[in-house]
């Protein structure tokens, strides 16, 4: 999956026909949004099969990312495409942007998985004819503010954003930073956005609406329509003049907004005390949550130490004491030629023991394979492998013995111990081994374990044990 940063309007208005498809009808996925928050929530895109695939990365640790359903004519192949990638990175599955229905739904296709939001990101919308009429004792304290307007400045005028008069709104943005003292460095982060978008209003597709008094501008705002909704995703106001910002909701509801066009997304209020007040003195018909959906495999669920039982063999973590045995494990040519994996691939011309150990504490460290010890007598006898873990409560054994320990039952038992804390203590579903076609004596030995052959290709045959 070969994914491209949206970084210019041209990205936006490619993946603009699979936005209009989504129909939850969250700010993040309009076009002024997408431009804004670019450099500050960068999003990647890939069109799969014409299907469009988001992902958005933290801008903090780029190793934590989360993704957008898909949205095309092969979601399946899609998310199937989505999940590959986090496992080949070892990394949690999480969904994005989801409503709560959305969420109930994808968490029955996986095994382990956690549904939760953040009420700070969570939008406002409204309806658009209250926007427009301020009607009924609700909305007696907007009226009084445009009526006390009125009776201190005078008339006003609401104009459509054109590209005659766009640089008239934008000496208004940067006159309004001259005047303005800013809380924080996130709403002056906002402003410098709403800058920004103003010079693409056009090229995005965006409506635009200023008010003016006396010759002066004195507020803006900048959105964009999709489906039923209007999205505020722009709005300033000279506060020195009272009731300004609730003359601007009001006109741009009016020259925006009808019997179609029935509802406004007014955004999240991004945590803000002071602005969730504003939100809701506007009275949302809803607030609506945005959900993630963050998925884990059974690795997770493995506690350490481990400690399993088996009937002749103990299994446990792996420590120093056992560095000498193990690298005489791995570094035996001879019993590891159907194991799979050449240690000499990665490992630095001279190597030492510590290098083994710490092999085994990366690949935990990453979630990509639990490795215990294999213990007969208090004796290191092998090693037993978690790993190729899934999203939907599957994992694949792995064995090897020193060949001193080989032919006695041993590895049998030490499989069956193996799988039953796969199912009881992870509570797996499906429990995977396989073996090199040559390797006669492997298979044997897993089909003794319990496991039935699935299938088998050029180089491997595939066991399976089922649990539910």
């Amino acid at each position: 999956m070969e994914l491209t940063k949206i970084n210019k309007t041209e990205d936006i208005l490619k993946i603009k026909p699979y936005l209009d498809m989504y129909k939850n009808d969250f700010s993040d996925l309009t076009c002024p949004n997408f431009y804004m928050w670019k450099d500050i929530y960068p999003r990647e895109y890939c069109i799969f099969e014409e299907t469009l695939i988001i992902r958005e990365v933290s801008a903090s640790d780029e190793k934590f990312f989360r993704f957008y359903l898909p949205v095309g004519k092969n979601i399946r192949g899609a998310t199937e495409l989505i999940e590959k990638y986090c496992l080949d990175r070892h990394a949690p599955l999480i969904w994005s942007n989801l409503t709560l229905k959305e969420a109930e739904k994808l968490a029955l296709h996986y095994h382990k998985s956690k549904i939760e939001y953040n009420r700070d990101q969570s939008d406002y919308v409204y309806s658009a004819e209250d926007m427009r009429t301020f009607k009924g004792k609700k909305f007696a304290g907007q009226r009084n503010h445009i009526n006390k307007f009125k009776n201190l400045y005078g008339e006003y005028e609401y104009h459509q954003i054109t590209s005659e008069n766009l640089s008239t709104v934008k000496n208004f943005l940067i006159d309004f930073a001259k005047k303005r003292e800013f809380s924080s460095k996130e709403e002056f982060t906002e402003y410098e956005l709403n800058l920004k978008l103003s010079d693409k209003i056009s090229e995005l597709g965006c409506v635009g609406g200023f008010v003016s008094c006396n010759g002066s501008v004195i507020a803006v705002d900048i959105g964009e329509i999709r489906g039923n909704t209007l999205y505020v995703c722009a709005e300033k106001a000279d506060r020195n003049y009272q009731g300004t910002y609730q003359i601007m909701v009001q006109e741009f509801a009016k020259h925006n907004t009808n019997d179609t066009v029935c509802f406004i997304n007014r955004e999240d209020d991004m945590g803000s005390e002071g602005l969730r007040t504003s939100k809701l003195q506007y009275q949302p018909i809803e607030i609506k949550h945005k959900y993630y959906l963050t998925v884990s495999t059974l690795f997770d669920k493995i506690i350490s130490p481990v400690k399993i039982s088996g009937e002749h063999v103990i299994l446990d973590d792996i420590t120093n004491k056992d560095k000498e045995a193990l690298m005489h494990l791995y570094t035996d040519d001879e019993n590891n030629k159907y194991w799979g994996y050449d240690y000499k691939e990665d490992a630095p011309k001279d190597i030492t023991s510590d290098y083994f150990i710490d092999f085994v504490k990366k690949m935990k460290e990453t979630k990509e394979e639990y490795s215990v010890a294999i213990r007969v007598d208090s004796s290191f006898a092998g090693e037993g492998v978690f790993h190729n873990f899934d999203f939907c409560g599957s994992v694949e054994l792995g064995i090897r013995l020193l060949p001193e320990f080989q032919g006695q039952g041993f590895a049998v038992d030490a499989v069956k111990a193996m799988k039953n804390f796969a199912t009881s203590t992870l509570n797996a579903k499906t429990v995977k081994m396989k073996c090199m076609l040559e390797n006669r004596k492997s298979a044997d030995m897993i089909k003794k374990s319990g496991f039935t052959e699935e299938s088998r290709d050029e180089i491997f045959i595939y066991f399976t044990s089922f649990t539910v």
